[in-house]
């Protein structure tokens, strides 16, 4: 059988558990493992560099040379060339026999209180390795940024003022609503002038005939007078309640102004128009009136 070459045989890095409660960190000693099984293969030294060791674990370099100096500081591995340019660093890994004497320095060295130098910060006894100290992480939804989640209070804007409740002051005339008023709209199709309300409101008094105040008016347009004018409420539904007879000579009424044929014919296409359902307004400009 055919032996395997060297690079193809199976390897590992190795965790070591005194480095692990030397230094409280799984990674720190996993940094340590991959130092030391690189200087099992020549002089008990660890020549290959950053970028391989990194490679190695998956890690990045900046992760693997920050681990290096904490073993460095904690005395762990040391660098045999420390101040050499262009070529990668020499480690050689300290055993735990090695480490022990220099992790503890002489008791009489040591002043009352203080904390002795070389020693991990971490006391593994405290946290088991397969434990965490940290509390578990809320769960959270991740697809939100921290500005979206947290809505920091801005003390720099002022609190809008609340809203003041607005009152709607009604300006339609109550002596619209009056059976009068209502009945002249209903007949003629517009609204008296409000300087005449009292006087249509006096004149047709509460309960007004719509049949005579209708034969009033229709007389009135058809004998060619202002459908404008109000003469035939206060001369002739006052007076008789019906129009007067037709006379050779119609002496003019001082209310009524002769209206022209075209005047008249616009107010009746107005007046039917209106009873269609048209806007009144809308229907009074259009044609003028």
């Amino acid at each position: 059988m055919t032996p395997l070459p060297d690079n193809s045989l199976p390897h590992f890095t190795p965790c070591f558990d005194w480095v692990l409660r030397a230094t409280g960190d799984s990674s720190c000693a996993l940094a340590y493992g991959i130092i030391w099984r690189y200087a099992q293969m020549r002089s008990a030294r660890c020549y290959a560099s950053c970028e391989r060791l990194s490679s190695e674990l998956g890690w990045t370099r900046q992760r693997i040379m920050r681990h290096l100096h904490t073993l460095l500081s904690l005395r762990l591995i040391t660098c045999v060339n420390p101040t050499d340019k262009g070529v990668p660093r020499e480690y050689i890994p300290l055993t735990q026999e090695q480490w022990l004497p220099l992790s503890t320095p002489p008791p009489s060295s040591t002043p009352v209180g203080a904390t002795p130098r070389g020693r991990p910060p971490v006391i593994s006894q405290a946290t088991p390795c397969n434990m965490t100290p940290h509390p578990p992480v809320t769960p959270c939804d991740t697809s939100k940024t921290s500005n979206q989640t947290i809505k920091k209070p801005d003390r720099f804007r002022a609190s809008p003022p609340s809203p003041k409740p607005q009152i709607k002051h009604s300006r339609a005339d109550a002596r619209t609503r009056t059976p009068a008023i209502q009945a002249v709209r209903h007949i003629t199709g517009s609204l008296p002038s409000k300087a005449l309300y009292d006087k249509v409101i006096s004149t047709i008094g509460p309960n007004p005939s719509l049949d005579r105040l209708r034969q009033c008016y229709e007389t009135w347009c058809a004998r060619g007078y202002n459908p404008r004018n109000l003469a035939w409420l206060f001369e002739w539904y006052a007076a008789q309640g019906h129009p007067p007879p037709v006379r050779h000579k119609d002496p003019p009424s001082p209310y009524a102004p002769q209206a022209t044929a075209d005047e008249f014919a616009r107010w009746r296409e107005y007046q039917e128009r209106v009873q269609k359902g048209e806007d009144p307004d809308e229907t009074r400009r259009r044609l003028g009136l």
